[in-house]
């Protein structure tokens, strides 16, 4: 009989250097191995193994001075080192009962120390171990397939093993029909919101590999049967509440990925109204952004005005939570500064100001070098150009060049689009020379990063030579797009 415990980390560890997307289905199918006849696996027969084991091992370390040859004294070593597993062999007499509920305990401490790996070595155990206690088609396992999913998505951002899981504890919980035979009502409870928290998983893991309307059927199953868990007698209020609110809340974020816009601002608005009445301040700032961006999304003037309110409203919970200095202050003023620079001119001073006052508490809280803080530069250089302030954009965008080359490298992307927005400016102001250089400068960075024949550095190489032409022949100087 193989051992259950050892199994999953031996294949986490034997597949570690293969690509993310498959190391689970080895680990998978590692512990389907080390859990076949669980139903026959007993506290004895493991004793017997680890007894077997422990007295090849003494057999082998008293060879070891026999050993004459470097051949057969690495044989020897080698033995040794799996001989070094013994311990772990002894803990694994334990019944498997009393290992689950272990692994269980060490789970949640290292998921509370933010031990990423060790905890999800441990609730890989807890799966084997589930399918050893309960069986193959106990919605128990599927809660452990369910724990093991988030975890993945949580800490690694691991998607495609997220989804996986999430249809091996889909299976398990339809085909085994659990919701028709639970015992009790408590139990109906558990399992529906095992049901739950798979198909809320499923759609967050969909929407992440861009799977958009499979996730919204499953996020629309999943808020069928958080009405059917809030009308048991045994169910958790509050949970069925975070459980409503957290389905709301990705329904809306995916019904704007699939331009159901009107979709979004009601899932959004209950959301909204949820968190209210619970008084969870913290989230009505993320909330609110994201109401704010389903209503630009509409396009209506009406639609604006209510995504500049919910913005204006965001920044002041903001303010109230992080103070005047807080980063999340600053994201929400960066929002604020989009929606304003999205209108007409008129609103481009507006614009301007928010993006400064986003600018001073990124460069503060985060450096020069920041994503955010370079990022909001170049909307700042934005303005500048659609107000005709070409030496002020010119300015900034020089002050910013070596951020850019600090953060992102001297031969990146983000520089040779410096250099290309520099020299397009320098053609507005009627310094060509310099402008041409600076074109150079871009399309030798953009060989470097995209090799010769890449669409975007023929674009580059096609405009230098109408700048050159163009200034050889006398023709008056036009402003060219980068």
């Amino acid at each position: 009989m193989s051992l259950p415990v050892p199994t999953p980390r031996d294949s986490l560890k034997t597949n570690s250097n293969r690509d993310n997307s498959d190391a689970f289905v080895d680990v998978e199918s590692s512990s389907e191995t080390a859990v076949s006849g669980s139903e026959s696996c007993s506290t004895s027969s493991v004793s017997e193994v680890v007894s077997a084991f422990n007295g090849a091992g003494d057999a082998i370390c008293s060879r070891e001075t026999e050993a004459s040859t470097p051949r057969q004294k690495e044989k020897v070593v080698a033995v040794k080192l799996g001989l070094s597993q013994r311990s772990k062999l002894k803990a694994a007499a334990a019944p498997p009962a009393v290992l689950l509920n272990k692994s269980e305990k060490q789970a949640q401490e290292f998921l509370h120390h933010s031990q990423t790996e060790e905890a999800l070595h441990e609730l890989i155990r807890c799966t084997a171990l589930a399918r050893l206690v309960f069986g193959d088609g106990h919605w128990k396992l599927a809660a452990a397939h369910s724990n093991l999913a988030s975890a993945y998505f949580k800490l690694n951002d691991y998607a495609r093993q997220a989804e996986y899981h999430c249809d091996l504890a889909k299976d398990i919980l339809l085909n085994s029909q659990w919701l028709l035979c639970c015992s009790s009502t408590a139990e109906k409870g558990e399992v529906l919101a095992v049901l739950i928290s798979v198909y809320l998983q499923l759609g967050l893991a969909q929407i992440n590999l861009h799977k958009h309307s499979e996730a919204e059927k499953n996020l629309l199953k999943a808020g069928k049967l958080c009405a059917d868990y809030s009308q048991l007698p045994s169910s958790d209020q509050s949970r069925g509440e975070e459980f409503e609110f957290s389905v709301l809340h990705v329904l809306g974020k995916v019904c704007l990925s699939l331009k159901k816009t009107d979709k979004a601002v009601i899932h959004l608005k209950k959301a909204i109204d949820m968190i209210e009445k619970q008084g969870r301040t913290a989230m009505l700032v993320t909330l609110n952004v994201e109401l704010a961006q389903a209503e630009f999304t509409i396009g209506t003037e009406f639609s604006k005005d209510a995504g500049l309110d919910q913005l204006h409203k965001a920044h002041k919970i903001a303010l109230k939570l992080y103070g005047n200095e807080g980063v999340r202050v600053a994201d929400v003023a960066h929002q604020l500064g989009l929606a304003y620079t999205n209108m007409d001119n008129s609103k481009s001073q507006y614009a301007e100001d928010w993006y400064l006052a986003a600018l001073a508490i990124y460069e503060k809280a985060l450096g020069k070098s920041a994503v955010q803080t370079i990022l909001l530069q170049d909307e700042l250089v934005k303005v500048y150009i659609k107000t005709g302030r070409h030496e002020e954009a010119l300015e900034t965008l020089r002050q910013t060049l070596l951020d850019k080359m600090e953060r992102y490298g001297d031969y990146s992307e983000s520089v040779a689009d410096a250099y290309k927005l520099i020299g397009s400016i320098l053609l507005t102001l009627g310094k060509v020379s310099t402008a041409v250089g600076m074109f150079e400068k871009c399309l030798y960075v953009e060989k470097l990063v995209f090799g010769d024949g890449q669409k975007k550095v023929l674009a580059t190489q096609k405009t230098l030579q109408l700048i050159k032409r163009n200034s050889g022949s006398g023709v008056k100087q036009e402003k060219f797009k980068s």
